[in-house]
């Protein structure tokens, strides 16, 4: 997807009031800034391009656009124009950044120790281990696991976590075949509470059931089946 030149004027008074107000930044506002001359709903399609292609982030879906990292990164090398900040901006943009990147080493460290616990459960009691074991991400405890399956199993157990190449890509294969499924399971959970609902409705329940037992006439002499 191509960075316009609206897209990124529209970065740059997203950075930019955000900066100043420290609040996430409406199309609205966008469109006051930018004195009319695009309506909401274009910037709404300009925010969710710019969201997606990771420069822009939002904290839930009723809320207006935050600038990420990367998005910080762009203003500064190629939308700041050529003045001092004040010690305020920068101190804010400092602070910004670092609240990002504090958030980033605190989802790494639940990643990291959901991943060594996963591991634990699944292959700490099996006889037979694989020589190496693909990880997505670093774990802190990695010598120690590393030796506890090692022992368990009698040979060497490596874990690795790959950066490119063919292992890389099974992790990732991995990683998507793992989202599609919690989606299949999230569907299929959503509908099944929207059914039992809807029946309990039907039969004027005070709540949806939470059992149902269906028996098989079909072997009974009924004529309509």
């Amino acid at each position: 997807m191509e960075l316009s030149d609206r897209k990124r004027q529209i970065l740059k008074v997203v950075v930019e009031d955000y900066v100043r107000t420290a609040e996430p930044v409406g199309s609205k506002a966008i469109a006051a800034e930018m004195g009319g001359s695009v309506s909401s709903a274009t910037i709404r399609n300009e925010l969710s391009d710019l969201t997606e292609m990771g420069y822009l982030e939002q904290p839930h879906t009723s809320a207006g656009r935050m600038p990420s990292p990367k998005g910080y990164r762009l203003y500064v090398n190629e939308l700041m124009e050529a003045q001092r900040l004040s010690l305020a901006e920068t101190e804010k943009i400092n602070q910004s950044l670092q609240l990002k990147m504090e958030e980033l080493d605190r989802l790494l460290a639940q990643a990291g120790r959901a991943v060594s616990s996963l591991v634990r459960q699944y292959y700490v009691d099996r006889p037979r281990l694989p020589k190496q074991i693909l990880l997505p991400c670093e774990l802190e405890d990695e010598v120690a696991l590393t030796r506890l399956l090692s022992e368990a199993c009698g040979h060497r157990v490596n874990l690795v976590t790959p950066q490119r190449g063919a292992k890389m890509d099974l992790i990732r294969l991995a990683n998507k075949n793992a989202v599609e499924e919690v989606e299949r399971a999230t569907t299929r959970e959503e509908r099944q509470s929207k059914t039992l609902e809807a029946l309990g409705k039907m039969l004027d329940m005070e709540t949806p059931p939470n059992r149902i037992e269906s028996y098989d006439i079909s072997n009974q002499g009924a004529d309509d089946i």
